[in-house]
């Protein structure tokens, strides 16, 4: 059974009632919870406020077992470096955006990043 329609049912509201309150149509409640289709992100928050669940518990979505035994402080010393890579790369990604880095540039800062 999905988690949406696990809390749906635990709320004892039925998918038209949870359509209206969210703003899409009872066949998009159905095809979300018989996995047919993603729920769109656009509709996370609204979903997630109204079962009180984060978006990760009302996708599923649970840290492998393996992390945990690893992890000090929040944060694994792996996990220090990939998030400081992809803040890195977030940097040249907004800068090629913005028309300050040339897709040469920015193939260049990647390559440099990434050390390739």
């Amino acid at each position: 059974m999905s988690e949406l329609r696990r809390l749906r049912l635990e709320a004892g509201m039925k998918q038209a009632e949870l359509a209206n309150r969210v703003g899409v149509s009872q066949a998009t409640i159905s095809s979300w919870e018989n996995d047919q289709y993603p729920i769109g992100s656009e509709f996370l928050p609204a979903i997630c406020e109204l079962f009180n669940v984060t978006a990760d518990q009302l996708l599923g979505l649970q840290e492998p077992t393996e992390f945990h035994a690893h992890r000090r402080d929040g944060v694994t010393e792996v996990a220090q470096e990939d998030i400081d890579l992809v803040k890195r790369l977030q940097v040249i990604v907004d800068m090629h955006r913005e028309g300050l880095l040339t897709d040469t540039e920015f193939a260049a800062a990647k390559r440099k990043i990434l050390d390739l």
